[in-house]
């Protein structure tokens, strides 16, 4: 059984390019790799759709064992109204929007971790969602990284950790 991981940011502070920009830095200080633009999709029109990329503990060239899929999605106008408030029970009129996922954390969780806790610190504003009725935010993740690592971190309430 997979469990995914999302970042939701405001709508109205979103740009793919810095999003590329922040998951390239937030990689390199946590010391892990990353593989761009595995598939790269574009509308009928040519605006960017989503991108693929993967993130790994080792170089892909010495071991691929320690790896997961992370995509970028850009933000439809569609539904743009319903989709404003979906996430309203993280933080109430914020407008967050799933803007990109990581298709399977399970067995990967301190890579994860890892990822995570420099993109949040990039980004104190964002939160990340475990398909679960919390989201980790940046002083969620600071408080986690001076306790001993437990690999169950994001199958638990941070409000509880």
């Amino acid at each position: 059984m997979s469990t995914m991981g999302f970042i939701l940011k405001s709508r109205l502070e979103y740009s793919v390019e810095k999003l590329l920009s922040d998951i390239i830095i937030s990689v390199f200080k946590a010391d892990i790799n990353l593989v761009f633009g595995n598939r790269t999709r574009y509308r009928e029109d040519g605006s960017f759709k989503a991108v693929e990329m993967t993130i790994s503990k080792y170089p892909l060239y010495k071991d691929n064992s320690e790896t997961f899929n992370f995509w970028i999605e850009s933000i439809e106008e569609k539904h743009i109204e319903y989709k404003d408030t979906e996430f309203d029970w993280v933080e109430k009129d914020k407008k967050l929007h799933n803007i990109a996922y990581i298709d399977n954390v399970r067995d990967y969780e301190e890579l994860a971790f890892k990822f995570v806790y420099e993109y949040l610190k990039l980004n104190p504003n964002d939160y990340f969602w475990f398909e679960d009725d919390y989201a980790f935010n940046f002083e969620d993740m600071e408080r986690l990284s001076k306790l001993p690592f437990d690999s169950n971190w994001c199958y638990k309430n941070p409000k509880n950790l």
